[in-house]
């Protein structure tokens, strides 16, 4: 009974730190980038018209954006390795980056 208690208590205590990595370090450097690749899809469509989400989002994380990209990637997966930045990744793209690239005409 108490190995229970003590494997939830540490859970817990895992969950808590991650959430407060994420609001410390986390959401920061993701925030960054996204509010980058808004700036870009912006400027971008000034120029280009309309542009695919995925192709702007190619375009800042490889030139317009590439430092806060690359800051952003080494620190998540810093946290969680690269195989767990991949997971992530898929999730940021679809919830974080298309609603920063898909800027209102």
């Amino acid at each position: 009974r108490k190995t229970r208690k003590s494997r939830q208590a540490a859970l817990e205590t895992k969950k808590l730190a991650e959430e407060q990595w994420w609001q410390e370090t986390g959401n920061p450097a993701v925030f960054v980038f996204r509010d980058c690749l808004n700036y870009h899809a912006v400027r971008l469509r000034e120029l280009a018209g309309p542009v695919p989400a995925d192709v702007q989002i190619t375009k800042a994380m490889d030139e317009t954006c590439r430092t806060e990209f690359d800051h952003m990637a080494r620190t998540i997966a810093g946290q969680f390795g690269e195989d767990g930045f991949r997971k992530l990744s898929q999730e940021l793209i679809e919830t974080t980056f298309v609603p920063a690239a898909s800027v209102p005409q």
